[in-house]
This record gives structure tokens, sequence and C-alpha cells, in this order.
């Protein structure tokens, strides 16, 4: 049997459902909305899915994985930075390219004008 280290303060909590119902409902909490929350922390925190079935009590991994799957708000965020980033770059290395091209173009115009230049001063 595994023991949690103490932390902080220890608060006896309410362990029959009813004691702990009277508990959380001023609150609008549920039992089952603290399941949820415990799931969702442990994904936030990136813990495997299989170690949070274990800690949940699931039988099997597909119940968790019907939690775990449940998009964060965050995720969509981050998510959002890295195409902006990854859009950014493409951008910035088009814009670099087409840059390089124009200026080989320059290039290639002026080198022409001057053996243009020249031929018509040699002639």
């Amino acid at each position: 049997m595994r023991v949690v280290p103490l932390i902080g303060e220890f608060r006896e909590f309410p362990r029959h459902p009813r004691t702990l119902r009277r508990a959380l409902n001023p609150y609008g909490v549920t039992i089952h909305s603290l399941r949820h929350t415990y799931a969702y922390l442990l994904k936030s925190k990136g813990v495997h899915v299989t170690t949070a079935q274990k800690l949940l009590g699931h039988s099997d991994p597909k119940i968790t994985l019907a939690v775990y799957t449940r998009v964060l708000d965050t995720e969509i965020d981050d998510v959002g930075n890295v195409l902006t980033l990854v859009s950014k770059r493409a951008h910035s290395l088009e814009m670099r390219e087409q840059l390089q091209s124009q200026f080989l173009l320059d290039q290639i115009e002026t080198s022409f004008e001057k053996s243009l230049i020249y031929a018509h001063l040699v002639a």
C-alpha cells in the first residue's frame, strides 16, 4: 500500500457520500464532477492514460480515454500558437526566397545592361 506524504494541514474529508454531497452542494459541485476534475488535472500534468486509468479505478482504458480525450482550452490555444508560428516562418521563408530571386534577377539585368553598354562602347 502506498502512502501519500503530508503536504499541508490535514482536514478530515467527508467519507460518506451523503455527507460529501451536503458539503459540496452549496458550491454546485458533485462527486462526479470531482472525478472529472481529477482526470482533467491528471491530463493537464501529462499523466499517461493507463496510469490515470488505474488511479481513477476504471476497468477499461476506453472509459478513461473517453474522459481524457475531451479537449482542454489551453490545448486549443497552444495549437493556435504553434500554427501561427509555423505560418509566420513559412511566410518569412517565402519572402526571403522572393527577395533572393528578385536580387538575382536585378543582378542579371544589371550584368546584361553592362554587357550591352560595353558592347556598344567597344563597337
